[in-house]
């Protein structure tokens, strides 16, 4: 992985530099890190890196993200012939079809031929089922109205009585 840090000054960045090393060699990621002052020449060579960094509060972010990643929880379920991971924060809710489930995640939706009941016996204590077609993540419910549930990527799910 490459990544490029910009502006927030030769000693901070050197800083961040050493945390995102330290924390990416946790979970075992090699990662070659550049420091940039100077603006334009950063615009030149960003197409030579994975991520760039431009604001001080995102790098603290993800150098957050990387120190927990290592405790994330995961699923393993089979998808077809093949076998697929989960971290349960990442699934925002589950949609029962049949003999097989929609799991919808933060970037896509899987389709698995497992039923909503075995699913749900995988889950942990975060996953409720607000409908008997629906397991919805707690950590995703940005709020609760009178008969729905929408979450914070903005899909609304029906609560059954």
């Amino acid at each position: 992985m490459r990544i490029a840090l910009y502006g927030i000054g030769e000693e901070q960045l050197d800083k961040h530099k050493d945390i995102l090393r330290s924390r990416l060699s946790v979970v075992n990621q090699q990662a070659e890190i550049h420091c940039y002052q100077n603006e334009q020449k950063l615009y030149k060579d960003m197409s030579n890196y994975d991520v760039v960094f431009l604001r001080e509060e995102a790098l603290r972010q993800f150098e957050d993200y990387i120190m927990y990643a290592s405790d994330r929880k995961k699923i393993t379920m089979k998808a077809g012939k093949e076998l697929r991971s989960f971290y349960l924060d990442d699934i925002y809710y589950i949609e029962a079809d049949l003999n097989r489930v929609h799991l919808m995640t933060n970037r896509e939706e899987n389709i698995l031929p497992i039923g909503i009941t075995e699913t749900e016996e995988l889950l942990d204590e975060r996953f409720i089922k607000v409908h008997r077609s629906y397991l919805v993540n707690m950590d995703h419910i940005d709020r609760i109205s009178n008969r729905s549930v929408y979450l914070d990527n903005g899909k609304k799910i029906a609560v059954s009585k």
